[in-house]
């Protein structure tokens, strides 16, 4: 199961989305005024989801992945190495 973030500019966007998602039969909750988190099942889900949001005139932010986490962490260490924070 993946959860997916989408973020709207206004309520009117928001609701045509749940609609739409209400319809496809999709499981999600609001969090703040503007931000829905779907769940989906399957890629093709995913899909469907990314299709619903687009035309609902949404934002949905990237998926963060194992492979992607670890990099960022890899790459955090070595970054604070290389560009020490400058002493006051």
């Amino acid at each position: 199961m993946v959860k997916l973030i989408a973020t709207f500019g206004n309520d009117y966007a928001i609701e045509l989305a749940e609609e739409k998602l209400k319809k496809a039969g999709f499981m999600f909750k609001r969090e703040r005024p503007i931000k829905l988190i779907i769940e989906a099942k399957t890629s093709k889900d995913v899909e469907i989801v990314k299709q619903i949001i687009k035309q609902s005139y949404g934002y949905l932010e990237p998926i963060e992945d194992l492979k992607s986490k670890i990099i960022s962490l890899l790459t955090a260490g070595i970054k604070y190495i290389i560009m020490p924070k400058k002493k006051e």
